[in-house]
């Protein structure tokens, strides 16, 4: 039997509770956070931060430091590179659609299928790609994504039946792209932090030089070698994108094993020091402001260490083996305001951009403008586009810009939907150079920032799980964008009212993006007044009105203490001391 001290904090103020002497609580001697030097402490804390340290490293959540610069740096090329194929593939696909809607006489909508397939497939499965780069590596997963892709394209080429190609362009080669996308940016967000804007706009400016690129070689490929031959061509240049997969090393840890336990004597040290730092805060997985540590006892609460489960061989190996998506997700994002409204907003951007990159050329080609410099409006947009993406993410660096970032996303959004409702007027080749600069510089800069404002948001620790779910919103907008805008050109008689359905939808979302603000704004009008409520009903004051702190001191038993320990997450504002 051990005496435990329980403090129960009302309304959440900060309050100083009375210690309570016990010689079976662990508490440091020195109040100030100093590092203790009593041998009892010392062997104390250790024994504390080496288990949460343990625990912490277990769980697959320590996050070595980004270098910022290194073999960082060959990372960026080869994620450049992966981006200049993927995005250069997405991009273009209004020359194949040209050509598609020539050799099989489908309908807009129809046709445009094929292509929002595989760049849905692409990002629907961000989720998925995430937490098999998780589970097993960036590297494989982009060296499995490029063979999956190269094959979807070869296999295309000799399809007779348009619907054949929704399995082996829009399903294979949208795997493809999805496996080895996701893992790429997510790579360069674990190698640079202070540089990783600048890193990102590097990264992402691949897919406007591929855009660039890859609208004048498909137009002249298909002139030489037809349809079939021009997609066994670019199978090939895909699986490049398997090469660059094996340049996607993680960042080193150059901590070493230590004591048999899988714990790094980096994790050990630093459960050490965050032990006695004063704003130390244990969460499990809540809000670490309502859970705080003061002082407990290390073996009251947490398993003695040297204790070992018995789980048999064949036990262990299955739960080795297992895959769970949900364990490499946190699909508690799902739940957070700033998440839900940044998926929503990129989703609806999706919804406009991505028929802009695919009626541009009919769009022209109604004009009079000739398939050459209808196809060369796609080049426009891929070099605006490298300027823009570069640009912003070299500006979004500065230190006094940095925490405007969401202002200057929000700008770009907008002003990429005013340029899509302006280009439903569009008549003459000059105007829709003028549009496709636009298009490019801003459109592209959104994409840029889109890794940044996610850390932003949520942080880096979360850029795996909120980007791989961020591109399942993305996905949703090119799922149904560009066939929605074709049904829209079909039912209207021309392609400018899918112009105009593009710019609403991105309009809407630069101001779907700024809800929380909205809602943060409201309460902090309505602050004054819910204080006083609580102060008012919830905390018990003294005789001079002072908010008091209620303190107990009770007996629990070891079967008490193990079912306290684990009813934290039950309890909003329990705290030990």
């Amino acid at each position: 039997m051990h005496d435990t001290s329980v403090f129960l904090e009302h309304g959440g103020g900060s309050t100083t509770p009375t210690k309570i002497a016990d010689e079976d609580i662990y508490e440091p001697k020195h109040a100030n956070g100093a590092f203790p030097t009593d041998e009892k402490d010392q062997q104390a804390c250790k024994k504390m931060g080496t288990r949460a340290g343990k625990e912490y490293d277990q769980s697959a959540n320590v996050t070595p430091e980004a270098p910022d610069g290194g073999w960082g740096w060959v990372v960026v090329i080869a994620a450049f590179v992966l981006n200049f194929l993927i995005g250069g593939a997405v991009n273009t696909f209004g020359v194949l659609y040209v050509a598609l809607l020539d050799l099989h006489r489908q309908g807009s909508g129809p046709t445009a299928w094929v292509g929002s397939m595989a760049n849905a497939m692409g990002l629907l499965l961000g989720p998925l790609s995430s937490a098999l780069s998780s589970r097993f590596s960036c590297r494989t997963m982009v060296v499995v994504g490029g063979v999956l892709t190269a094959a979807g394209w070869c296999i295309t080429g000799y399809m007779p039946r348009i619907e054949y190609m929704f399995i082996t362009y829009g399903l294979l080669a949208g795997v493809g792209k999805s496996l080895a996308y996701t893992p790429s940016i997510v790579m360069v967000g674990t190698w640079f932090n202070r540089r990783r804007s600048l890193a990102n706009g590097i990264t992402v400016s691949g897919a406007g030089l591929g855009t660039f690129a890859f609208a004048p070689l498909l137009e002249a490929l298909l002139r030489e070698y037809r349809f079939s031959g021009t997609m066994l061509i670019m199978g090939g240049l895909m699986l490049n994108m398997s090469v660059c997969g094996l340049l996607l090393l993680p960042v080193p840890n150059e901590t070493k094993i230590k004591n048999g336990h899988g714990l790094t004597s980096g994790t050990e040290e630093s459960g050490i020091r965050q032990m006695h730092d004063p704003k130390c805060e244990i969460s499990n997985g809540h809000d670490p402001e309502r859970y705080e540590i003061g002082k407990i006892k290390a073996s009251d609460l947490i398993s003695n260490s040297n204790s070992k489960p018995e789980i048999s061989k064949e036990t262990g190996d299955k739960a080795a083996s297992k895959f769970v998506v949900k364990d490499y997700i946190d699909y508690t994002l799902l739940k957070n305001l700033s998440f839900i409204s940044f998926g929503i907003s990129i989703m609806l951007a999706t919804l406009g951009h991505s028929p802009a990159s695919v009626m541009l050329p009919p769009l022209a080609a109604q004009n009079n403008i000739t398939a050459q410099k209808s196809a060369f409006l796609l080049s426009i947009t891929g070099i605006a586009d490298i300027i823009g993406r570069l640009t912003f993410g070299a500006i979004c660096d500065i230190d006094y810009l940095r925490k405007k970032r969401n202002y200057m996303y929000v700008a770009a959004i907008f002003i990429s939907g005013v340029a899509n409702l302006v280009c439903g007027f569009a008549s003459t080749y000059w105007h829709f150079v003028t549009y496709a600069v636009v298009i490019g510089l801003f459109a592209g800069s959104y994409n840029a920032l889109t890794p940044v404002i996610l850390v932003d948001l949520l942080g880096a620790e979360k850029l795996s799980s909120s980007f791989g779910l961020a591109l399942l919103f993305q996905g949703l907008g090119f799922l149904v964008g560009p066939p929605l805008a074709g049904l829209i050109s079909d039912a209207m008689g021309g392609y400018q009212s899918a112009f105009f359905f593009a710019g609403i939808a991105m309009v809407l979302s630069s101001l779907i993006i700024n809800v929380p603000s909205i809602k943060s704004f409201w309460d902090r009008c309505t602050e004054p007044k819910r204080q006083k409520v609580i102060e008012d009903d919830h905390v018990m004051k003294n005789m001079d009105g002072q908010p008091v702190c209620i303190s107990y001191v009770c007996n629990f038993d070891q079967y008490d203490k193990s079912r306290l320990s684990t009813s934290i997450k039950e309890h909003d504002n329990l705290a030990y001391l």
